[in-house]
């Protein structure tokens, strides 16, 4: 007998009723947030092609699961978000923005995947993200962008990094930009 996976994270608080990230992002409507229970999660997350906040919950307590509210005072260890070191896409090996969309990660730590462009992120298509107190970590890349790939030209897409925010260990063989590339 095989429990199912604990859901760990919520869409504008309330228990948590989502088994990943993933699948939090696929049931989210624009402008949603997702909150997301304090722990570390081996998970590609995908494309995300709307407009949404990330961020860390409380920590459950008797009678709470930890995607109820925000944790306003969480720090980015709290909440890790791994690739595992893998990958399912050549664009944004954990996570690709795309589609103009407007994402906040705040909080957080995205970490350990491999694609072509954006080892851990890639933000494309006229996209937005900001990156607030987040540490972006462990990411190759073969292309360009071991951490972070943003496109440039007429689809420019655009990367904030504001508060606490951490770029570390990105790797680049052969390309270019081991932390952020900008094309």
């Amino acid at each position: 007998f095989t429990l199912p996976p604990p859901d760990i994270a919520s869409i504008n608080g309330g228990p948590c009723a989502y088994e990943s990230v993933a699948s939090a992002v696929e049931a989210a409507s624009s402008l949603d947030t997702i909150i997301i229970a304090p722990g570390t999660y081996e998970a590609l997350i995908g494309e995300i092609d709307k407009s949404l906040v990330l961020v860390p919950g409380r920590a459950a307590s008797p009678g709470f699961t930890g995607c109820e509210a925000e944790d306003t005072t969480a720090s980015f260890p709290d909440v890790v978000l791994s690739g595992a070191g893998g990958s399912d896409d050549s664009v944004g090996g954990l996570v690709h923005v795309r589609n103009g969309a407007r994402v906040t990660f705040r909080n957080l730590t995205l970490e350990s995947a491999v694609a072509s462009n954006g080892g851990v992120l890639a933000i494309t298509e006229a996209s937005q993200v900001t990156l607030d107190g987040v540490s972006v970590e462990n990411g190759t890349a073969t292309l360009s962008g071991g951490l972070i790939y943003v496109e440039g030209g007429a689809t420019a897409a655009r990367l904030t990094l504001t508060g606490d925010t951490q770029l570390l260990n990105g790797l680049v063989s052969p390309g270019d930009g081991g932390g952020i590339a900008l094309f």
